[in-house]
This record gives C-alpha cells, sequence and structure tokens, in this order.
C-alpha cells in the first residue's frame, strides 16, 4: 500500500504505477548475470494492473478502505451476513459447536480494526468450548447474550468506518534497559 501525492504537472502517479513491478523484479532478480539456474519472471502482470493500481477505495484483507477520507470500514456483504447471524443466535438462543466457531473467526476478524472486542470474546470462547464435544446445540449463557448484543454495536461501527488514523502509534514505542545497579527493589503498600 503506498500513497503519493496527485500534483498537477507530476508525474508522481506514473512513477508509482510501476514500483510494484519494480520492487518485485528487484528482489527476484539473478545474483549473477551468469546464474545456472534459470528463472521465470516473477511478477504477474495482470493480477498487478487489476489489483495494484493507485485507487482511493480498496478491499485490502477483506477491509474497504477509503484513502481519500482515511477511512476503513467492514464491506456492507459482511456486515449484513454477519449482523443476521449474530441476530438469528439471539433468537434460537442455542448453536452447534461449528457456528460458535464461524463466529468467534468473525469476531476476531473485527478484532484486527476494534481490538478491545477481545476483550468480550472470552465467554463466547469458553461457550464455544464447552459445546465442543456435544452433538446437539447448547443453551446460549446470559452474559454471552448480552455480549453478542454489544457486538452488533461494534459491527455497526465498523461499517460506518474507523479513521485510520486510530489504528497508528503516534510515537513509537520504547525498551528501556537499566543495569541492575541503578534499580531500586522496595516494595511500597498502598493504603
Amino acid at each position: 500500500m503506498v500513497l503519493t501525492l496527485d500534483i498537477p504537472g507530476s508525474n508522481y502517479l506514473d512513477r508509482l504505477a510501476g514500483a510494484h513491478l519494480l520492487a518485485i523484479a528487484t528482489t527476484a532478480r539473478p545474483s549473477h548475470d551468469e546464474e545456472p539456474i534459470p528463472r521465470e519472471p516473477m511478477e504477474a502482470k495482470n493480477k498487478l494492473v487489476a489489483e495494484a493500481m493507485p485507487e482511493e477505495i480498496k478491499l485490502i484483507l477483506r477491509w474497504k478502505m477509503n484513502f481519500r477520507s482515511l477511512v476503513i470500514s467492514l464491506p456492507n456483504n459482511k456486515h449484513t451476513v454477519w449482523r443476521k447471524s449474530i441476530q438469528d443466535l439471539l433468537v434460537t438462543g442455542s448453536a452447534r459447536a461449528k457456528e460458535l466457531e464461524t463466529l468467534i473467526g468473525r469476531l476476531d476478524h473485527l478484532g484486527m480494526i476494534l481490538p478491545f472486542v477481545y476483550h468480550f470474546l472470552s465467554r463466547l470462547r469458553e461457550w464455544h468450548h464447552k459445546s465442543k464435544n456435544k452433538r446437539h446445540s447448547t443453551a446460549m449463557p446470559t452474559e454471552c447474550r448480552l455480549d453478542l448484543g454489544l457486538m452488533t454495536k461494534f459491527l455497526d461501527k465498523a461499517h460506518n468506518g474507523i479513521d485510520m488514523n486510530l489504528l497508528l502509534f503516534r510515537q513509537p514505542t520504547t525498551n528501556n534497559h537499566l543495569p541492575l545497579r541503578l534499580m531500586s527493589f522496595r516494595s511500597h503498600r498502598v493504603l
């Protein structure tokens, strides 16, 4: 994913269109002119033309990314199907292990953009674990019902779009390694 300025009179967009091919050719080129094993070109030009050209809206890893407004959102088809599966589950009040596995996988995908979703998956995973060895549907615990209601709100939030600036760290994280002699090992009691 590459961004460039679109300045009138510049050739930045033309240069960007060939950047992917240049990167692939550079990394895949033979290391010597008399390479003993001949290689075929690695780039699939048809696929690159179809998927890697600069666009304002792109589907990347099943997320719709709008690079003009810098918003990432869940596509309409996924939002509709995933929300309906949660509502059906809330109506029936029970599920088989395979249904729960599919649901947890979908919500795990949602957690890539909304990390706090993972906090609410623990009870669903526990319900899934309890229902694994049973041949019939297992009843939904009350806590899971509340969590699934909250998940529909998270799905709506992801469908409406999330600012990409909220997904990135503004300052790099650092690890401070201090010599052991500089550290103080005192215990403090907080009353």
